[in-house]
């Protein structure tokens, strides 16, 4: 009886061993929590249904106030509903966050699944957008037209609704991460990020004249306020830089097209490129950064005779803060493009070596359960004969 227990014994412990080193190599093959860029996504999506709020607070105080001017009231009412629609916006997609974090437990099994997710989170942001678009006029309509007994509220809705598209910047560039995160995500299509970012290049370059010219015609006029033009004089200098940005992108672009017809010898250089563009992107970032101040001090203390100009200087220089914007999504788009064509050449090469080494495989690799679970029997089976 004895010596039956001791053999079950050994049989049991070989079977133990074994399972704990399969559960050992299950934990560490486990995917890891949801991506950073999903918690990211959360962030921004959460201040948005603050801003929201805020927004919706702001352009009330404008809308409802019967003393004020009917018109400018009709704008701003226009504006605070566009408000109830923003914060749907943020809500809905902290509610597809919620759903992916659940996902991403499983990946693999819920590729599927995640792409759809991402792919409402994208249409959301689509919507966003097109509010910010559809509605910037009429911010910038009531920021102009208020009274001073209400200038707090149109500054500060005129402050949040940029920061509204700021955030939407953000949720672009983490939605796009969050689709690299999977293999399963479609391809990026490189020629069409291409085609974007010389689009958008030479939309700058084009701005940059209107912006110099009418900028010129306040900066130029002596007639005009000293330091008004000497604020107008300074962002006209900077539409210099902005030009050169804009011809430096479509130089990059050029050579990435001629790069690109042998991208896989050519990854080094497309890669610099790549980066010559990001730089070039934070320079325009840094320029319109600095000079928005002076901008908006400009549209505001220019006398009605150059209002024209101020409002065409206002409104082109926001929409060069827009195609900064596009660039940054598509240079992304560029960069991830050859991320993944890097990750596939690399996989494919390790597949390839693990072929040429596969004759030999037995006798160089550490035994694999199989082995394992061989050996433990063949002890047990020593012990039971020698018994």
């Amino acid at each position: 009886m004895r010596s039956l227990n001791r053999k079950y014994g050994i049989l049991f412990v070989s079977f133990l061993f074994v399972v704990l080193t399969c559960l050992t190599a299950t934990a560490h093959e486990s995917h890891s929590d949801a991506p950073h860029a999903l918690a990211e996504i959360e962030e921004h999506a959460g201040e948005l249904v603050e801003l929201s709020d805020t927004l919706h607070v702001d352009s009330a105080q404008i809308a409802d106030d019967e003393s004020l001017d009917e018109d400018l009231r009709a704008t701003a009412e226009s504006v605070h509903l566009s408000t109830h629609d923003m914060k749907h916006i943020g809500e809905h997609i902290l509610s597809h966050v919620e759903t992916l974090e659940g996902l991403y437990s499983d990946s693999e099994n819920n590729a599927d699944e995640i792409n759809s997710e991402i792919a409402a989170i994208e249409s959301e942001i689509d919507e966003l957008k097109e509010i910010v678009n559809s509605n910037a006029d009429a911010v910038h309509t009531v920021e102009s037209n208020t009274p001073a007994s209400h200038q707090e509220y149109a500054e500060s809705l005129h402050e949040n609704f940029h920061e509204v598209g700021h955030i939407g910047t953000h949720l672009v560039k983490y939605t796009d991460e969050l689709g690299g995160e999977d293999s399963h995500v479609s391809d990026h299509d490189s020629s069409n990020a291409l085609m974007e970012i010389e689009e958008h290049a030479g939309e700058l370059v084009e701005l940059s004249d209107t912006l110099h010219v009418d900028s010129a015609q306040i900066a130029d006029d002596e007639s005009l306020d000293e330091d008004l033009r000497a604020t107008a004089e300074s962002v006209h200098l900077s539409t210099h830089d902005m030009k050169h940005i804009g011809e430096h992108i479509l130089s990059h672009v050029e050579t990435l097209e001629g790069l690109y017809s042998d991208s896989e010898n050519n990854a080094d250089e497309i890669n610099s490129e790549i980066a010559a563009i990001e730089s070039e992107i934070d320079e325009l970032k840094e320029i319109v950064n600095s000079n928005a101040d002076a901008v908006h001090t400009v549209e505001s203390n220019t006398p009605a005779s150059h209002q024209e100009y101020a409002e065409s200087l206002h409104e082109n220089f926001h929409e060069v803060g827009h195609i900064g914007t596009h660039l940054v999504k598509y240079t992304d788009e560029l960069g991830a493009s050859m991320t993944t064509e890097d990750s596939t050449t690399s996989v494919d090469a390790a597949n390839e070596e693990q072929r040429e080494q596969e004759p030999s495989a037995t006798s160089n690799q550490a035994p694999g359960f199989g082995i394992l679970m061989a050996v433990c029997g063949l002890l047990a089976v020593g012990y039971l004969k020698r018994q």
